[in-house]
């Protein structure tokens, strides 16, 4: 829900010299394509000429270097769209030692170890959320390292592959591929694994959000309001419903109807006041508990900004 800018090139350029200089040592260690799948010479010389837009390509990028893989290797998504799981699986397959030697070229497992050098940590150190991007109902867990502290606690969210690994394994590492999410996103329940493949917006597209937010109620008042007489409604409107519905956002954003009150509750307050209220200034504050503009930085706030604007709030009183 969040839309990112792209990183900075210096942040590129550390992601591609760090990176890049893994992927050139193990791609440069694969030399014998015996006991691989047919076709695994032309997609290992793929990989090699798409070096830069794997690890730093933008979204488009990113979604050009799959249609080329998947041209040169359509069995591959196939197989890992449908890959055998437990005992059916079978190790020593062709498919499935490709598959080792992609997880092995880029090994994420090895970028999110916390060491001196680059690494998901700092990574997630860039972004600077406070905010699922996802949902933007849940703070993600990111503590800053106190060095001073003995007992220093440092947490960090997870790192979403939004494009899969387990579909995806030669995007694993690349830098506009990683989301720093809540745990509830990351999770088998909403997302985890699934594919939004072409169709849902990502957080590096540079398209506007298109999202409302509405409550809907037999009066727009809290006294005597029940749960059952008022809604919250989370529309999509074009790709962005997709969107919605892919991380269940109107299901979820019911949990939050108390503070959706409470919000109608300042409200209503304000209106039945005499005095008056700077509109500019006071009266957002009281509604909102935060300014306009720090919406994207607060749990819920693009619900309860949208919220406010549709029901004519934040105007001053006629």
């Amino acid at each position: 829900m969040l839309k990112f800018k792209p990183f900075p090139g210096e942040v590129e350029d550390l992601h591609l010299a760090t990176l890049g200089e893994r992927f050139d040592h193990q791609l440069n260690l694969w030399k014998s394509f015996t006991g691989y799948p047919k076709d695994t010479a032309k997609l290992h010389a793929t990989l090699k000429r798409l070096r830069k837009e794997i690890l730093v390509g933008d979204v488009q990028e990113l979604r050009q270097v799959i249609d080329q893989v998947e041209a040169v290797m359509p069995d591959l998504s196939k197989y890992l769209r449908n890959r055998p799981r437990g005992k059916k699986r079978r190790p020593t397959s062709p498919m499935e030692r490709l598959i080792n030697q992609l997880n092995t070229v880029f090994n994420y497992a090895l970028f999110d170890k916390k060491d001196d050098g680059w690494n998901a940590y700092k990574l997630v150190g860039k972004h600077l959320l406070r905010i699922c991007p996802y949902c933007h109902m849940n703070h993600i867990n990111y503590h800053m390292r106190d060095t001073r502290s003995s007992a220093a606690l440092e947490l960090r969210p997870p790192l979403d592959h939004f494009l899969p690994k387990s579909i995806y394994p030669y995007l694993a590492v690349s830098l506009y591929n990683l989301i720093p999410c809540c745990d509830r996103c990351n999770s088998t329940t909403i997302k985890g694994a699934k594919d939004p493949e072409q169709t849902i917006p990502h957080p590096f597209d540079d398209s506007a959000r298109n999202m409302t937010f509405k409550v809907t109620a037999s009066a727009l008042t809290t006294s005597g309001i029940t749960d059952e007489e008022y809604a919250l409604s989370v529309t999509g409107h074009g790709a962005w419903k997709e969107f919605a519905d892919f991380f269940h956002l109107s299901e979820r954003y019911q949990w939050y109807l108390p503070e959706v009150q409470d919000m109608l509750g300042r409200i209503q307050t304000l209106d039945d006041s005499d005095k008056h209220i700077e509109p500019l200034i006071i009266r957002p504050l009281f509604i909102l508990g935060f300014a306009p503009h720090e919406a994207e930085q607060r749990a819920l706030g693009i619900c309860l900004l949208d919220i406010a604007k549709n029901l004519g709030a934040l105007s001053e009183p006629q």
